[in-house]
């Protein structure tokens, strides 16, 4: 198995690869509503298009105030797309919180649903970084406020994004908050992610791809053997156990599966 250092791949190009040789897969599954890998890509590209004609780039950190839902790993695949890193936020923070939050991370862009747009709203007259706020499944009961960008009318009218060359030292940002303190950003590059995939390429007896090439062979592998991944993740893709799982899937070209409820409930 190669070392983190020499895996020389960028998820969003493992992700591309991915939709490239096998578009009518289901990337993402929420409900009824399927995105297959082709779909996956292209809203992304629309998405990293939006970013790229902001300025948003490598060094910037885009923040993911979301529940479960597909536009979490669209605008993971997005960030990563333009070079950008994610920024988890704890859907349960309240305005000090989050105000911490965002500062701390310098983020540039906030991605959030629309249940959370008063406490935004509470707080964006101070955060002076932030270029663009998306909002995410507004409803009769919540609406996309009249400061933010609706998203999927960026999706719907924004040219997709060519692809570009990146680093697989370009960062995932982990922010964890422990039992004391302020909840701070651990830095993962790429290289590291893919690497956390590694049990998942051992379903079909391979190590981690090195290169595109090695990508394209294990996904081949996968078909060949119908042994595609599924995960549905039991914890909020803001926590890490569920975040880096997601990854790894995807990276395997598998699916990820999220429950239409917030809140997973048993019994």
């Amino acid at each position: 198995m190669s070392s983190p250092e020499d895996t020389g791949l960028n998820l969003a190009t493992v992700w591309e690869t991915v939709a490239d040789i096998e578009p009518d897969r289901p990337a993402l599954i929420h409900g009824e509503r399927v995105t297959t890998w082709g779909e996956f890509d292209s809203r992304a590209s629309r998405l990293a298009g939006h970013f790229d004609a902001l300025g948003i780039g490598p060094g910037d950190n885009v923040a993911l105030y979301l529940h479960n839902c597909p536009e979490y790993l669209e605008s993971t695949f997005a960030a990563f797309k333009v070079r950008a890193a994610t920024v988890n936020v704890n859907y349960r923070y309240l305005e000090s919180e989050l105000l911490y939050l965002f500062e701390n991370s310098e983020s540039v862009a906030i991605i959030f649903d629309a249940a959370f747009a008063d406490r935004v709203d509470a707080i964006r007259g101070q955060l002076d970084r932030v270029r663009s706020f998306v909002c995410v499944g507004s409803n009769h009961e919540h609406l996309v406020p009249d400061w933010a960008t609706s998203y999927d009318d960026v999706i719907a009218s924004t040219e997709a994004m060519d692809r570009i060359e990146r680093s697989d030292q370009d960062l995932w940002l982990l922010y964890t908050g422990g039992t004391t303190g302020s909840p701070k950003g651990v830095m993962w590059p790429h290289s590291s992610l893919l690497q956390t995939a590694a049990a998942t390429f051992a379903v079909v007896k391979l190590p981690i791809p090195t290169s595109v090439e090695e990508v394209a062979e294990a996904i081949g592998a996968f078909a060949d053997l119908e042994k595609w991944v599924t995960l549905l993740p039991a914890a909020p893709l803001m926590h890490g156990t569920s975040a880096i799982t997601a990854l790894g899937v995807l990276s395997a070209g598998g699916t990820v599966v999220t429950l239409t409820s917030a809140f997973l409930r048993c019994g």
